[in-house]
């Protein structure tokens, strides 16, 4: 990969480079089969105004039942919002609009405290700093700006992106894209008084860069992912764990070719410690854009560090390169969703949602067609059998993306 490829967000890469009950699965699988009717339903089309636009999953479900989320842009200043909304989308609730003073280019991982606390983080915004927030919404929707991560300082982490993890004391542990000495990156944690320790600086070497986030593993490290690795020069991307006082252990390195490229999204852990995860690039596929191959993998990591790639992308009808990390329902499904693909009706289509079998087949439950919305990024969420996400963009009549659900019931 190219160097300015080091200098932008997860998700100006996945949309710049792409646009061209666990299981034990082989390296190869069958193609692509037709799915079953699904009722998909869009609950919200955004208008780039007070509601909100470009809107990134995964949303959240409170204990009020209500769907919760984070638009990047929109909101009463334009800078973005936090949002609920009704399970069937008709009433949404504005809970707090960013003022780049405060935050700009709202994280969507959410974290719902059991006494209706919200906290999270903002890309970017934040007083005389640019360079992003952590912060809480109280019950009554008031804005607290809990830590500011600094302006070029170079010891210091800033642009914090993914989930974090929050411990029994209250402690909250997390990534920034760059920053740190060789601005490559940063994990954090951060007190519940707002007082912010750098835990392990990304070298941009071996150990990669432009970490993604956090989650929390059966034996209580961190699992995360880089997008790449040698300062991106060379593609790749890694996988990793690190321990509370910053000990870093690389699991696995891509190659940037059949075993997959760039992994993105928020990774998924099982109790035995089987990691699954998806490349936005790499695999078998047949698509190719400015050097890269392959249309994007989802693949599985062995506690011992065998990967084996559990499907390739093939672009159409299926999808390609996605755009975020897989959950399970339990039954040995994994469900997300691509960036791009699956269309017959353009040569690029809006992407899909997917679901994985245990044998290794994928069906496609919708293909988006713009009008219904384009581009779904985040993960997904699942309730009750019911699939809830979020399309970047499109939306009838409008650009600024929608949340829609689909019920796996039929």
């Amino acid at each position: 990969m190219t160097s300015r490829i080091r200098n932008r967000t997860r998700h100006e890469i996945a949309c710049s480079v792409s646009a061209m009950a666990f299981m034990t699965l082989a390296f190869v699988f069958p193609p692509s089969q037709p799915a079953k009717a699904q009722t998909f339903t869009v609950l919200h089309v955004f208008t780039g105004g007070k509601d909100g636009g470009y809107p990134v999953g995964p949303l959240r479900k409170g204990q009020d039942n209500d769907l919760y989320g984070a638009a990047n842009i929109g909101g009463k200043y334009l800078y973005g919002n936090v949002f609920k909304m009704t399970e069937n989308g008709k009433h949404e609730t504005i809970l707090n609009s960013f003022r780049y003073w405060n935050g700009n280019d709202p994280n969507s991982y959410l974290t719902l405290d059991p006494s209706g606390v919200i906290y999270g983080a903002t890309f970017e915004g934040g007083d005389d700093n640019y360079n992003g927030t952590f912060y809480e919404l109280s019950g009554k929707n008031k804005e607290k700006v809990i830590h500011q991560f600094p302006y070029l300082v170079s010891t210091d982490g800033y642009n914090p992106t993914g989930p974090m993890v929050v411990d029994a004391q209250g402690n909250f542990y997390g990534a920034t894209r760059n920053g740190g000495p060789t601005n490559n990156g940063t994990i954090f944690k951060i007190d519940s008084s707002g007082n912010e320790t750098v835990l392990y600086n990304f070298e941009g070497q071996a150990d990669g860069s432009l970490p993604l986030g956090l989650v929390l593993g059966p034996d209580g490290a961190f699992y995360g992912a880089t997008s790449c690795t040698y300062e991106c020069y060379s593609g790749g991307g890694n996988l990793f764990k690190v321990d509370t006082s910053g000990n870093l252990t690389t699991l696995y390195t891509f190659t940037g070719g059949a075993d997959g490229n760039v992994p993105n999204g928020n990774l998924l852990i099982d109790p035995a410690g089987n990691i699954y995860g998806t490349t936005n690039l790499g695999g078998t596929g047949p698509c190719s854009e400015d050097g890269y191959t392959g249309c994007g993998t989802i693949f599985k990591l062995t506690p011992g560090g065998t990967e084996s790639v559990l499907y390739n992308f093939q672009g159409t009808p299926d999808g390609q390169s996605p755009s975020s990390g897989v959950i399970a329902d339990g039954k040995g499904n994994l469900y997300g969703v691509t960036l791009w693909g699956g269309s017959t009706i353009n040569t690029v289509g809006c992407g899909v949602v997917y679901e994985l079998n245990a044998a290794g087949q994928e069906k496609v439950l919708h293909a988006f067609e713009a009008s219904d919305g384009c581009q779904p990024e985040g993960e997904l969420l699942l309730s009750k059998n019911v699939l809830y996400g979020a399309a970047n963009a499109g939306g009838a009549n409008s650009v600024y993306g929608a949340i829609f659900k689909i019920d796996l019931k039929q």
